[in-house]
């Protein structure tokens, strides 16, 4: 039988960002030190987000999928992540196994939102498990 999550837990995220600025606020108004990453997040983001259709970052360069691969002769939009998941047995079981979820997905967006005095760097993209079988798509000689 299912249990349902500690009320003593529970929070509406909907409202995470309301409650950080918050809490965040009245730590400064009682001059308590706070890391100055979380300080900016607390703010709300800019409403004006920057577009990219490629970007080179550590060593790698990074292609949106769309249009601009019409003026390339060859170009690549694919992008993979290792994902890290924990999992256990059961709601009572302490003993926590991390499973790597591999996925390989298409670059769709590459989007600079500022928050405050920093700049964060999102990459929207299709996903899809590595490990799904299907037709093969590429033929050896």
């Amino acid at each position: 039988m299912a249990k349902a999550f500690p009320a003593h837990l529970a929070m509406d995220i909907t409202h995470f960002g309301e409650w950080l600025h918050e809490y965040v606020r009245k730590a400064l108004d009682y001059n308590e030190p706070f890391n100055e990453d979380i300080i900016c997040f607390s703010q709300p983001p800019s409403r004006i987000v920057e577009s990219y259709a490629s970007m080179w970052a550590y060593g790698n360069h990074y292609w949106v999928e769309g249009e601009i691969g019409v003026y390339h002769m060859t170009y690549d939009s694919g992008i993979a992540c290792i994902f890290i998941q924990g999992n256990r047995s059961s709601a009572r079981d302490c003993n926590v196994i991390t499973t790597n979820l591999y996925y390989v997905g298409v670059l769709k967006e590459i989007l600079v939102i500022s928050y405050a005095t920093m700049k964060r760097i999102l990459f929207r993209a299709s996903w899809i498990p590595s490990n799904l079988r299907g037709v093969q798509t590429i033929r050896q000689d």
